[in-house]
């Protein structure tokens, strides 16, 4: 609800709302930095706090695996940490607790976005892959029907 609040306030602009949601909530918002060796120091320096957004993370990241294996019907081969927290084996032993009896999991340390536009502007250039243009407009319009009671609706 304080998001819902902010927004229909008038005192915050669009673009501060935008940052809230996408880019400072989270981690930042709990912890002050969503950089997960930041957060372990200052829970190993006796923050409590911060070892409990530690503690959070972990869990709920378990929580979300396990329901895309709901979802997946638990035919999952494998569960694949990637990014920075995947080098922190502190981290992904604790993944491994929640979620290792779905599937086996393996640990990928690094971020690979980058290095994935890269591939995809290649592709691209190499004319293997057909270009294309966001504008902002959604491609979502709505369910067409059949039936011409739902269509009167």
């Amino acid at each position: 609800m304080p998001v819902v609040k902010m927004c229909c306030s008038g005192d915050h602009s669009f673009d501060d709302i935008k940052a809230l949601i996408t880019k400072n909530g989270g981690l930042k918002s709990l912890a002050g930095t969503d950089d997960i060796k930041k957060i372990k120091s200052m829970r190993d320096s006796g923050d409590k706090w911060a070892g409990l957004v530690y503690d959070a993370f972990a869990y709920n990241l378990g929580k979300y695996i396990g329901s895309y294996a709901c979802v997946l019907q638990g035919k999952v081969d494998a569960i694949i940490l990637t990014g920075g927290v995947s080098n922190d084996e502190e981290f992904v032993e604790n993944i491994r607790k929640y979620t290792e009896w779905i599937a086996p999991v393996k640990a990928y340390g690094g971020d690979f976005e980058m290095e994935a536009l890269a591939e995809g502007a290649l592709r691209a250039l190499r004319g293997e892959e057909e270009l294309k243009e966001y504008t902002g407009v959604p491609v979502f319009s709505g369910f067409e029907s059949d039936d011409p009671e739902e269509a009167a609706e």
